[in-house]
């Protein structure tokens, strides 16, 4: 048996698909392959995920440079991607598992297999039109997202997408990338008595500024002058690093920015106290290999969907940075590495097996998520929240009913049928002004955009 899982994101994506791959492996049999699928930029990160046996590098750059040097040369890049799309093929998998969820990998799927019925997530059917073939997926299609109130966090949904149950040694990276020895060549280290600070993100928005950094570095060690505090990032963060560091005097901040190798970074993360950061690449590594981390997050990101998912991890979060004081950080900071009691409102990774991965109070609750578990997960309807709500739902019942109506025309072939074909094209754009007007309905609404032709 041999399967392929497609993941053509980015390096967080790929340590989030991780535990799920790992498990799948660990259940097949001990002569089935698992093949992965990721873009070759990030294929690196690749060969730490255990459940692989075989990494796949898609060059995007490589089917795009004919065009981008000359654009006339679109004949050569077909014939290049025509090549990439064959070489997969001819691999013949039992199994394709797309967990990309973009509408280029649905078609490159498609080219890969002449069964698509073999394929879980994006397809396409003959004529183009996206094809969703499992329940999971469809969830995926039209509930998570950063401007949805999905609370399913991406590592169970990739699980229930891949039909796994995770253990704790799914959660986790070969031993040999955790040994100190790794980390022979940064003798300044206190292994197990330092936090890393990650300086950026890959979208600027995604974490606070380098004065921001200042401050909460300031106060962190106002509050433990004996910390060691560790600044990581790649290459081109290097001058966050040092905007940070100007005119400072921080004898226990160690630089290690655009330092590392991606072979030592599992091992930097499990010697820590503390991973903390936006929602970047670090907070993955430092959960996959069980250290705690706090996640600065903001409403650029669904943090219920990408935060860190190793016990005892926080988010602290705020619409944007100057709402989050510096001062709290730190206080925060220290709860972590003193082992300190949380804060009562604190939204912290939950020990439980349930489908909200966060623990966090009743300020946090969220009509349209419980919409969404009464939809998909068999919990009770929550009461409505008022007028617009309700008016919301009878618009959509008497849509529906209108579109059944014109679906039947056209499935029966009796009545007009070009009539019926553009009243269904006005009740599609009709649900969305539905949806529009009223937040609270697009749990509902979006049950309407997985379904099938």
């Amino acid at each position: 048996m041999k399967v392929l899982i497609v993941q053509l994101a980015r390096f967080g994506d790929v340590l989030l698909s991780a535990p799920s791959i790992n498990s799948l492996k660990r259940t097949l049999p001990s002569d089935a392959e698992v093949h992965l699928l990721v873009r070759k930029r990030f294929s690196e990160i690749a060969r730490f995920v255990k459940g692989v046996d075989s990494v796949k590098a898609w060059d995007t750059g490589k089917v795009l440079e004919p065009i981008i040097k000359t654009p006339e040369a679109l004949t050569s890049s077909l014939c290049i991607f025509e090549q990439e799309v064959s070489d997969l093929a001819a691999e013949k998998y039992d199994k394709i598992i797309n967990l990309s969820y973009s509408p280029f990998s649905s078609y490159l799927v498609s080219l890969m297999t002449d069964n698509c019925d073999n394929v879980i997530g994006y397809c396409r059917f003959e004529d183009g039109y996206l094809r969703i073939n499992d329940d999971t997926s469809r969830f995926f299609y039209t509930q998570v997202g950063v401007d949805r109130p999905n609370r399913a966090h991406l590592l169970d949904v990739f699980a229930a997408i891949m039909d796994v149950h995770l253990q704790p040694c799914d959660k986790s990276v070969d031993s040999h990338w955790l040994h100190p020895s790794l980390l022979a060549k940064f003798p300044e280290l206190q292994l197990g008595q330092y936090i890393i600070i990650h300086v950026g993100t890959s979208e600027a928005e995604k974490s606070v500024s380098e004065f921001k950094w200042k401050q909460i570095i300031r106060k962190s060690l106002r509050l433990m002058p004996n910390l060691q505090i560790v600044l990581v990032g790649s290459k081109i963060e290097s001058p966050v690093a040092s905007k940070i560091l100007e005119g400072e005097t921080f004898p226990s901040v160690v630089n290690l920015v655009g330092r590392t190798e991606l072979s030592e970074v599992f091992a930097l993360a499990r010697h820590a106290k503390l991973v903390v950061g936006g929602d970047s690449l670090w907070m993955h590594i430092g959960s996959i290999v069980g250290t705690e981390c706090l996640n600065l997050s903001f409403e650029t990101v669904n943090f219920w969907e990408t935060g860190p998912w190793s016990k005892g991890s926080e988010v602290l979060y705020a619409e944007h940075e100057h709402a989050l004081p510096s001062d709290r950080v730190a206080d925060v900071i220290k709860q972590h590495v003193t082992g300190s009691e949380v804060s009562k409102n604190a939204i912290v990774v939950s020990e439980y097996d349930r489908i909200e991965m966060y623990e966090s109070d009743s300020s946090w609750r969220s009509f349209q998520w419980d919409m969404i578990k009464a939809l998909y997960l068999g919990h009770e309807f929550p009461r409505s929240p008022g007028r617009q709500f309700n008016e919301a739902i009878l618009r959509l019942a008497e849509l529906t009913s209108l579109a059944l109506e014109n679906i039947d025309v056209i499935r029966v072939g009796k009545g007009d049928v070009e009539l019926a074909t553009q009243i269904l094209n006005n009740v599609d754009q009709l649900f969305g002004a539905v949806a529009e007007t009223c937040a609270s309905i697009r749990p509902s609404f979006g049950g309407f955009k997985a379904t099938n032709r």
